[in-house]
């Protein structure tokens, strides 16, 4: 930044060029304004209010990446492969970029298909294809592609061809959540159906994990509310899932199950009372709220089997 600010100072021009900053310093010194090139740099930079030329230049040349980075995110924002391929070719550095979710890369902002929010089309699927061709890693990101795809279910054209290209589906995201949790987090079957299709383990490994849950537990414990969680939680369990939430009743409650969980209640009528302080999950997105200590009982209160209820019966006289 300008180390000081001055009335005599000049201001940079819109979109600064350093080119154009050496040959004002060149001009000095043919001048004989500066005895040397570096004492005419040093001058140049002064003039804008910076302290050293490599100050300066370290400005000039930051605008200059922003300015690039915005124009390539507009490039994929708007499905403009010409531009994509215009920019990567010119600077391929741009493969490994600080941009889009988590400054993840541009791969993976392209593979998520976020703006414009929609299924990815021919022009995407193109676009991720000719990186990953020509420089992008599909692991960028710790495996950030294949992450934020499998978010939505209608992205398995992207997650289809990320995989082909060498994603891996039992991957850890970032390192610690294996990329099953992405479709977990976000209750979509679509896409939690095909990663196990294609190998996903819904009950990876924990060895060396931040995050120890199996995918149905991370299903459960989810922030997002969704009526698709019973498919989901089928879908897991047909493919071998477990979960530490395998509490009498409980999953027959999140499946919407209730004449299983009658026929429960009826050999163990104690369930209707029974507490439950195994269920943690809940405290997400700065949510404080669990299910710690709770308890259920499925007869509306009008019913003969509620007033019959102990616990029930208890509670209507407080």
């Amino acid at each position: 930044m300008p180390a000081e600010s001055s009335a005599n100072l000049r201001s940079l021009p819109d979109g600064p060029n350093l080119r154009h900053l050496k040959d004002q310093a060149k001009a000095l010194l043919r001048a004989e304004g500066a005895s040397s090139l570096s004492e005419a740099q040093l001058k140049i930079a002064r003039s804008y209010g910076f302290a050293s030329w490599p100050k300066l230049k370290a400005h000039v040349e930051s605008i200059g990446k922003a300015e690039e980075l915005a124009d390539l995110k507009r490039a994929i924002d708007t499905n403009d492969l010409d531009r994509v391929k215009q920019l990567m070719i010119r600077n391929p550095a741009l493969h490994h970029a600080s941009l889009g979710y988590g400054k993840r890369g541009p791969l993976t902002w392209v593979a998520e298909c976020r703006v414009p929010w929609e299924p990815p089309g021919t022009a995407r699927l193109e676009m991720a294809q000719w990186m990953i061709d020509h420089g992008s890693d599909v692991h960028q990101g710790n495996d950030g592609p294949l992450g934020r795809a499998a978010l939505m279910g209608y992205r398995v054209p992207m997650m289809e061809l990320l995989v082909r290209n060498g994603a891996d589906v039992n991957a850890l995201w970032t390192g610690s959540v294996p990329i099953i949790c992405s479709a977990c987090e976000t209750v979509e079957p679509a896409a939690l159906q095909w990663l196990l299709d294609h190998g996903a383990d819904p009950n990876r490994d924990k060895q060396g994990r931040l995050y120890k849950e199996t995918a149905l537990d991370y299903l459960l414990g989810t922030y997002s509310r969704s009526e698709q969680l019973g498919e989901c939680i089928e879908i897991l369990l047909a493919a071998g899932g477990t979960t530490r939430y395998d509490e009498p009743g409980v999953l027959d409650i999140l499946r919407g199950r209730m004449a299983s969980l009658a026929e429960k209640v009826d050999r163990d009528p104690s369930l209707v009372s029974r507490r439950f302080p195994a269920l943690d999950f809940g405290a997400t997105g700065a949510r404080r709220l669990t299910l710690k200590g709770a308890r259920f009982c499925t007869w509306p209160r009008s019913s003969e089997r509620w007033r019959q209820c102990d616990f029930c019966s208890r509670e209507a006289q407080m």
